[in-house]
């Protein structure tokens, strides 16, 4: 049962992790104090083009023994396309192109379906156990829409662009609510936690760490 003090040895971390511009802000986490890193959240501002900013937070396991909870999940993207008109003098005209997890037009196609790691976070009390599904991969836990586009075109007032929109908001790690995620060492079965604090999309709060006594 995660957040039992009782039936784990708990580490306090109070550490937060702010992601930065472009450069990413990395914090490592030792679970069984082995002297080997099991555990990597990384937080980052990317930059995109025309100055967007991008922030986003990710965890990963460093080693193949150490499992997160969580599920594959078969992840189908879906694409859109419209032209928008702004504008009497000068105009700008818009070919927009939209890849969702969802249909946002009836008519809207399939782009692709991908394989996708996701986390299960859970709430003070919830039990996880050695039979639940882990894995050694890596998880985004909250990113944000992007937006890019360039000129394409020019004809006297009117401007022309393209744009490429990415809404991909299927999961989300909740914000600003302490949760925990769940630990499992492969090679001895023994359960854990991270408890942590998504303040924001690029801002972590480590509460802390625990490993089955």
């Amino acid at each position: 049962m995660v957040g039992n003090n009782n039936d784990a040895k708990v580490t306090p971390i109070g550490d937060t992790l702010i992601g930065t511009l472009i450069t990413p802000k990395i914090y490592k986490i030792d679970l069984n104090k082995d002297g080997t890193d099991d555990i990597e959240f990384e937080a980052i501002i990317l930059q995109g083009p025309s100055t967007v900013q991008k922030p986003q937070s990710k965890v990963k396991s460093l080693h193949s023994d150490i499992q997160i909870l969580g599920y594959i999940n078969s992840d189908t993207i879906f694409i859109h396309q419209d032209t928008l008109i702004s504008g009497n003098s000068p105009v700008n005209v818009y070919y927009r192109t939209f890849h969702s997890c969802y249909r946002n037009f009836s008519l809207d196609s399939i782009y692709n379906v991908n394989n996708v790691f996701k986390i299960i976070h859970l709430s003070n009390g919830g039990v996880i156990e050695t039979k639940d599904q882990f894995f050694s991969n890596s998880s985004i836990l909250e990113a944000t829409e992007s937006t890019t586009g360039q000129v394409v075109g020019q004809n006297n007032d009117t401007t022309f662009f393209s744009a490429f929109i990415n809404k991909n908001d299927c999961f989300s790690f909740p914000l600003n609510q302490e949760k925990y995620i769940g630990i499992k060492f492969r090679n001895t079965n023994k359960l854990g936690w991270i408890k942590l604090n998504l303040l924001e999309k690029h801002k972590v709060y480590l509460i802390e760490s625990a490993l089955q006594k």
